[in-house]
């Protein structure tokens, strides 16, 4: 009689390790997406501080090289000179 349980048990529970393991594999598979999602925003917003970053130097020096420009034309006061700074 034991033999019999032991068997019926077996064969009931035989898709259960089938069933655990797609469990398992979806909750990694939903990490990994998650993860991902969380590392593709970082590396957007490394991104936009580096073009960030680079837009304002850019500005700065347009600033300083207009403010020179300014400084050497009020100096020389002449127009071909200011248009020679190019």
């Amino acid at each position: 009689m034991v033999k019999n349980i032991t068997k019926t048990t077996i064969r009931e529970e035989r898709g259960a390790a089938l069933a655990m393991s797609l469990i398992i594999l979806s909750i990694m598979i939903v990490s990994a997406v998650a993860l991902s999602r969380v590392t593709l925003g970082e590396l957007r917003m490394a991104l936009n501080t580096t073009n960030s970053l680079n837009a304002f130097y850019a500005a700065d020096s347009a600033i300083e090289k207009s403010l020179y420009r300014v400084k050497f034309f009020r100096r020389y006061g002449d127009d071909a000179s200011f248009n020679a700074l190019g």
